[in-house]
């Protein structure tokens, strides 16, 4: 099994889980890492090191592409 590294840090566990989403439709194993009580309190980062994403790391390329593109193609807010 090859070592995660943290590719992206977000302020809320749901932008992460959206994000772990697309990347594991494209069968990037992710996993997901934050201070916010379990899950219990997702609105609430209890740590000063925020929502962190992780992928294998020989996919890292990859998925930072697949969220690059993603937010290409997002409509404006």
């Amino acid at each position: 099994m090859s070592d995660h590294i943290c590719i992206q840090v977000y302020s809320s566990r749901n932008a992460a889980e959206l994000d772990a989403s697309l990347l594991n439709s494209y069968g990037i194993d992710t996993r997901i890492d934050a201070d916010d009580l379990g899950g219990w309190m997702p609105g609430m980062s209890f740590g000063e090191k925020g929502v962190r994403l992780w992928v294998p790391e020989d996919r890292a390329q990859e998925a930072l592409e697949l969220l690059h593109q993603s937010s290409e193609e997002s409509p404006a807010a």
